[in-house]
């Protein structure tokens, strides 16, 4: 399997987010928009500084001069928050379900399933439900 560049993920999020905005009645669309703009942001992030550690715990920011082996980049932007990851799970789950529920012969409520199985934020006893 070829591995994507940093630049073709990047095409790929604003690609998804836009499919999004031209189908706003679409819960699954609307998700995924959600999550690409997630994934957008911190691809797109930029550190706003250098640090090193100087020893365990101590750390300081890069200077003019400074020969540190490892330089570690610092980012502005906070980790996304595990309550927005959760609530949009959740939003994934019902509308699984939902989708089920209207028309059973969609292969597209398994595949959202599947989906969050495979990135950990399901389990095994989710998807068979």
């Amino acid at each position: 399997m070829t591995e994507l560049t940093k630049e073709q993920l990047i095409e790929e999020a604003k690609l998804k987010i836009a499919i999004a905005k031209y189908h706003p009645n679409s819960g699954m669309a609307r998700v995924e928009g959600e999550l690409f703009k997630i994934a957008l942001a911190s691809l797109e992030a930029e550190p706003v500084g250098e640090f090193y550690e100087y020893k365990p715990g101590d750390w300081y920011q890069r200077s003019v001069g400074d020969k540190a082996p490892k330089w570690v980049p610092l980012y502005a932007a906070p980790p996304v928050l595990g309550n927005m990851v959760n609530e949009l799970t959740m939003l994934v789950k019902r509308l699984a379900s939902s989708l089920k529920s209207v028309n059973k012969s969609s292969n597209l409520p398994d595949k959202a399933m599947e989906y969050l199985k495979q990135n950990g934020l399901v389990g095994v006893e989710d998807v068979l439900r």
